[in-house]
């Protein structure tokens, strides 16, 4: 869970309901203390334990999980209140990895 400074609420993903992964998305209305599920056209899918936090531009992030099977290494962005979904930022990962891949092991 983390606060999404543009909208002023709380956005709660994934977890883990006893018998399997979930994903979906609720916000929390702090004002109004209320849960409100919302449906993006476009989510991660059904993990437990990603890690959720608001970054420096106030716009909350979601990266990996678990699924069952598998730990996620991609990252989506909440994009609430602009059309209620989610983008993946799957391409700034990437570039991410491969940078820190290449300061980690330069080649010879």
């Amino acid at each position: 869970m983390a606060y999404d400074r543009r909208t002023h609420k709380a956005v709660l993903f994934g977890g883990y309901n006893g018998r399997q992964d979930l994903g979906d998305t609720w916000l929390w209305d702090g004002t109004t203390s209320t849960w409100t599920q919302v449906t993006p056209g476009h989510s991660p899918s059904a993990v437990t334990g990603p890690m959720v936090f608001t970054d420096p531009n106030g716009r909350v992030d979601e990266f990996g999980g678990f699924d069952g099977q598998l730990y996620e290494g991609r990252m989506w962005q909440w994009m609430a209140p602009i059309g209620k979904s989610c983008i993946p930022l799957c391409f700034l990962m990437l570039a991410l990895r491969q940078r820190l891949a290449s300061t980690l092991m330069p080649s010879e």
